[in-house]
């Protein structure tokens, strides 16, 4: 697919390639500069959703026992600690 820059040097990304990527209106994207010329675009995921990290326990007790790093575990942790104390707030 050819993209063409706007008059200020930007570009839009597609549906299809924001849903490849896994990302969404606020999300973050990782851009690297690669030999040739060339550009590696990924989704940027340093924080976890809620539903992320029910999937994740909920993976780590199930029959196919999968592992999960030290640092997996504390990031979704963190996201059901910000989930229950913003629950309270209005």
């Amino acid at each position: 697919m050819d993209i063409t820059l706007s008059g200020r040097g930007q570009f839009t990304l597609n549906k299809g390639f924001l849903e490849h990527l896994g990302v969404k209106p606020g999300d973050q994207v990782s851009i690297d500069k690669m030999p040739d010329g060339k550009l590696e675009i990924s989704a940027k995921k340093d924080k976890w959703t809620v539903d992320e990290a029910r999937k994740l326990f909920r993976d780590l007790f199930a029959e196919n026992k999968i592992h999960a790093t030290i640092d997996e575990m504390n990031a979704a942790i963190a996201a059901g600690y910000v989930k229950s104390a913003m629950a309270g707030r209005k």
